[in-house]
């Protein structure tokens, strides 16, 4: 019966592990995906800066009509 109860216990524990470890790749792995978007996004809007097509827009008085 201890050896059964020892079984579970470690197999519980490896399994934590195993979980932890996915849930360590899965996170390095958005953290690359982000990062890559981050960068893609930054040269897009200097690029758009670079050819004038952004600016900053006036604000509208609040009773401005659509």
């Amino acid at each position: 019966m201890e050896s059964d109860t020892t079984a579970i216990i470690f197999s519980v524990i490896g399994v934590g592990v195993v979980l932890a470890g996915l849930i360590l790749t899965v996170t390095e792995r958005l953290g690359i995906r982000l990062t890559a978007v981050e960068k893609e996004t930054a040269r897009l809007a200097g690029l758009l800066e670079g050819l004038g097509l952004v600016g900053r827009v006036a604000p509208r008085a609040s009773g401005d009509a659509d």
